[in-house]
């Protein structure tokens, strides 16, 4: 078994509040888009989640920023 967390998407935003969905964000990849297939074709996946982190939140100088992220349970193909 493994635990695979990536940073998938980062995203940039100026809005306050709690309206961060997408409409209001400008994204920036970080990984490639056959990450997931990748990821399918080398483990079995016992588990995936995606969730979102916000590690700025937007001032007058600087937008916010955040990650869209991924996490797999996985194990060896068998």
């Amino acid at each position: 078994m493994a635990v695979l967390l990536s940073d998938i998407r980062g995203f940039a935003f100026m809005v306050y509040g709690t309206d961060h969905d997408p409409r209001h964000r400008r994204t920036i990849p970080i990984v490639p888009r056959v990450f997931h297939e990748l990821v399918r074709e080398v483990f079995e996946v016992v588990e995936e989640n995606h969730w979102e982190w916000i590690t700025d939140l937007p001032t007058d100088e600087r937008p916010g920023r955040g990650y869209e992220v991924t996490g797999y349970v996985l194990r060896a193909p068998r």
